[in-house]
């Protein structure tokens, strides 16, 4: 079969069924390197391999895109990660698109006594930045790798309420906030960039109907950075 996309770290396939629903890909293949996660995928009517995402030519010559949904964050360290998004690039004709857990505010929050509940997950070994991405991504675009890539924030917590937010008490290895099982939190509104994800789009191709077609079907509150519009080069 002929892919038409990637989904790395595809877990159970639910990110292959966002490259179908919301960027129209045809023909997915998940790539995990448990083959557990691999089994769960296939039990679930989807296409999926073992794989090593650093090495997705050994896998595929060529796709159109490729998405990281909740994958980088459980990489061991930035070196894996840059190897993984080059590899991407290497293989998608069209862009790549990557969503993750919001790291940015963790120092404010942690300032006023609270955190995002996944940012001490055991398993989030790696939090990856708006700047990681910007020093990966800029000397790709300088040598012509890439032709643009966005930076953006999406679904944004205003304040200490949010679901989202516990008290820094709160034990590691959480889900969204309880008031009758986690620690008191105080309520207190956000006056900085706070946001549920950070989400990356690489173009691999200088095509500006490609660029509009791909961002009339995202969904975000802000755009933190436009290689375009920020001139990176």
């Amino acid at each position: 079969m002929k892919y038409d996309f990637l989904d790395l770290g595809c877990s159970n396939g639910a990110s292959i069924k966002l490259g179908v629903d919301k960027f129209k890909g045809k023909y997915g293949l998940g790539i995990d390197i448990d083959p557990r996660k691999v089994e769960m995928a296939k039990e679930a009517g989807y296409h999926a391999v073992v794989g090593d995402a650093s090495k997705l030519k050994d896998v595929v010559s060529s796709v159109r895109f490729t998405i990281m949904s909740h994958f980088l964050e459980h990489l061991p360290g930035i070196k894996l990660a840059k190897s993984c998004i080059e590899s991407a690039i290497d293989v998608s004709s069209d862009f790549i698109y990557i969503q993750q857990p919001y790291f940015e505010a963790d120092g404010l929050l942690f300032k006023r006594g609270f955190k995002f509940y996944w940012s001490d997950w055991k398993g989030h070994t790696f939090h990856m930045t708006a700047l990681n991405f910007h020093n990966i991504l800029r000397p790709l675009l300088v040598e012509n790798r890439i032709s643009r890539f966005m930076i953006f924030g999406d679904q944004k917590v205003t304040s200490s309420s949010h679901n989202s937010i516990h008290s820094i008490n709160s034990p590691v290895d959480q889900l969204h906030y309880d008031e009758s099982k986690h620690p008191i939190k105080v309520i207190e509104d956000f006056a900085f960039p706070c946001y549920r994800q950070l989400i990356v789009v690489i173009f691999k191709k200088d095509d500006l109907s490609l660029y509009e077609e791909v961002q009339s079907k995202l969904r975000y509150d802000v755009r933190i950075f436009d290689s375009w519009l920020n001139n990176t080069q």
